[in-house]
C-alpha cells in the first residue's frame, strides 16, 4: 500500500490552489454571485471539502467535510498600539501581577496542509482533495455541508465514509 501523501494541494473548479488570494482569484473567475461579495479574504470563511482516498484494501473512499480559512488567536499587542491585519479587539490581561495589553486577532487557519479530522480518514492515503463550496459565513457553510452530504448519499452510499449528518441523521449497518 501507498504512504500517506502530506501537503497536497487543493482543487477548485479543476484548479490547483496556491493560497488564499488564488482561491478568491478563481472564485471571481468562475462565480459572478460570490465575486460580488468577496472584497478582502475576510470575506470567505470557510469551505466544504471531498477527500478522495484509499484504504488500506486498496478501495476507493470518499470523505465530505467542513474546514474554515479562520481562526482567532490572542498575541501580545504591538507596543506602538497599531492594529495588526486581521484586528477583532484589543483586551487587557494580568501577567506576573502587571497589565498587559493584547490583541485578539483572525488568523489563516491550518486549511492549506489539513486533511480532515476524523480518525478514519487519518489512516488512509489521499489521493486528491478538491474544495466543492465556498462559504461565507458560519450558518452558510453547515447549511452547505449539510446539502452536500445529502446530494452525493453518504449515508446510502458506502463508498463515503462519513458516517451521520448534523449528528441527527445517522448510517444505517443495513439497508433495506
Amino acid at each position: 500500500m501507498e504512504t500517506k501523501a502530506h501537503n497536497l494541494n487543493w482543487y477548485f473548479k479543476g484548479n490547483e490552489i496556491r493560497n488564499l488570494d488564488h482561491l478568491i482569484e478563481v472564485a471571481k473567475e468562475t462565480d459572478a454571485t460570490l465575486a460580488e461579495k468577496i472584497n478582502t479574504k475576510f470575506d470567505l470563511f470557510g469551505f466544504i471539502y471531498k477527500l478522495e482516498l484509499l484504504n488500506q484494501d486498496s478501495e476507493h473512499k470518499l470523505y465530505i467535510g467542513k474546514k474554515f480559512f479562520w481562526e482567532e488567536r490572542n498575541i501580545a499587542a504591538k507596543k506602538n498600539g497599531l492594529p495588526r491585519e486581521g484586528h477583532i479587539s484589543f483586551f487587557n490581561r494580568i501577567v506576573n501581577h502587571k497589565r498587559a495589553r493584547y490583541e485578539k486577532i483572525k488568523a489563516e487557519s491550518n486549511w492549506q496542509c489539513y486533511e480532515s479530522s476524523s480518525d478514519i480518514v487519518k489512516n488512509m492515503s489521499i489521493l486528491q482533495k478538491e474544495i466543492i463550496a465556498l462559504a461565507l459565513n458560519p450558518y452558510q457553510l453547515t447549511y452547505l455541508e449539510a446539502k452536500s452530504l445529502f446530494v452525493h448519499n453518504v449515508l446510502e452510499d458506502f463508498q463515503y465514509l462519513n458516517a451521520n449528518i448534523l449528528g441527527k441523521f445517522f448510517r444505517c449497518k443495513r439497508l433495506i
